[in-house]
């Protein structure tokens, strides 16, 4: 499975997606350690800092690239946290692999001088509005994670 946490800077990918390892990591209901893909550390790692269409066509590719081999050939899970805007590039790694898209959103003016105009929302599975508690938001992801896997979670 690969979940797929994606929106404007500042939404709360990334805090979403380390909260959703850390339990996978340590809760045996869980019973596997997913792998983290950041889209800042993969931009890091390929050493590409272009923050325009194409540097983030490129970032996202080499993040599908990244998940598709992990998904097929790996028994790790994935999480990608990524601002991933445009669909297309998100309906690609949704042809060959089992994808769970997760649209977060918020009105915080967090990092808003980063937001890309073009931005597609698409058609995710779940919006999860941010601005609500991190806890609140994190059960309604965790919820969601479950469901897609068929597991019954037992616990609030």
């Amino acid at each position: 499975m690969i979940l797929s946490l994606y929106g404007q800077p500042g939404s709360g990918k990334t805090t979403l997606a380390t909260m959703m390892r850390q339990r996978m990591q340590h809760d045996p209901f869980w019973r596997w350690e997913p792998i983290l893909l950041d889209g800042d550390r993969i931009r890091q790692l390929f050493k590409n800092y272009k923050y325009g269409k194409a540097g983030r066509c490129e970032n996202i590719k080499n993040i599908n690239a990244i998940a598709t081999y992990h998904d097929n050939f790996s028994e790790n899970d994935v999480i990608i946290s990524a601002v991933n805007p445009y669909a297309e590039l998100r309906k690609e790694l949704k042809q060959n692999n089992k994808v769970l898209e997760v649209l977060l959103i918020s009105n915080r003016d967090l990092r808003k001088e980063y937001h890309v105009k073009e931005f597609e929302n698409g058609e995710p599975d779940l919006i999860i509005n941010t601005d609500e508690t991190i806890c609140d938001s994190y059960k309604r992801l965790e919820k969601l994670c479950a469901a897609f896997l068929g597991l019954a979670i037992t616990k609030d």
